[in-house]
């Protein structure tokens, strides 16, 4: 995959972050996760562009999206679009950013 798709997909997840968080009630716990997801994301990217894919970063954004995936402070809907963004990063986090350049994720 190249560098661009996977900012592309770092981009999507983050806007979904963003729409999940404002609709969500949430407290402090749930506050906390959104805000590593997001901190994770951004120094993945960042080490992303000077050419190291972090797998560490990666799986710790997936670990918060899971458990937000679970809250139930976090709406239904909101929890199936941040779901899919999790599965879309695990497909990322196994392919290393692609096999082959074959790496299509699951676009919405």
């Amino acid at each position: 995959m190249a560098t661009a798709q996977i900012a592309n997909l770092i981009n999507r997840v983050m806007s979904d972050l963003d729409q999940a968080a404002r609709r969500a009630h949430l407290d402090g716990h749930e506050a906390k996760h959104f805000d590593e997801v997001a901190r994770s994301l951004q120094e993945f990217d960042a080490q992303l562009s000077r050419g190291k894919f972090d797998s560490g970063k990666l799986d710790h954004a997936i670990d918060n999206l899971k458990h937000l995936v679970e809250a139930e402070r976090v709406r239904g809907r909101d929890r199936d679009m941040l779901a899919r963004d999790m599965n879309d990063l695990r497909a990322l986090r196994a392919s290393r950013g692609g096999y082959g350049g074959n790496y299509y994720p699951n676009w919405r």
